[in-house]
């Protein structure tokens, strides 16, 4: 009977110690931000597919700046109006928004055109403090096609990376 006792008593040790030492592995990686299921989610940038808008995500940085760059795939239109609005314990909306680093009003988007969409987070930044993780942005877009306005949003995923 005591050799029962031994034989299992071994068994919970050695397999004790190895289960002890992957955890402590886990543990270590999780330490580290290896196991940060944030930095798994892919960035994104998805506009309605009528919109004839491609994003793609550029930069957002802690000093509270978010920066896209922007394809219209439609037709010869004109940015009317541009927001970028944060939105986790409080709601922070910027109008400080430039298009290739000019303000917005009227300008012309031709067809196939990039534009580079730069949102700034005066004041009230949501990024500052928040480096190497994954926030949302809705970033709504208004442009004129013809003699109509047409308003489009995105939901936005970036990866907020330190200020140098």
């Amino acid at each position: 009977m005591t050799r029962h006792g031994q034989t299992a008593l071994e068994f919970l040790t050695t397999y004790g110690w190895g289960a002890f030492l992957i955890l402590m592995v886990l543990i270590v990686m999780a330490y580290f931000s290896v196991l940060n299921p944030q930095l798994l989610i892919p960035e994104m940038c998805n506009f309605p597919e009528s919109s004839g808008i491609d994003c793609s995500v550029n930069d957002a940085s802690t000093d509270g700046s978010l920066t896209l760059m922007l394809r219209n795939t439609h037709t010869d239109v004109s940015i009317v109006d541009a927001s970028c609005i944060y939105e986790d314990q409080v709601k922070i909306v910027t109008k400080n928004v430039l298009v290739d680093g000019e303000s917005i009003a009227g300008q012309s988007w031709p067809h196939r055109a990039s534009k580079i969409l730069t949102c700034k987070f005066d004041g009230d930044n949501p990024f500052a403090g928040h480096a190497n993780q994954k926030s949302m942005v809705l970033i709504e877009l208004s442009v004129q096609r013809d003699s109509s306005i047409h308003s489009f949003a995105a939901p936005v995923r970036v990866l907020i990376e330190a200020n140098s």
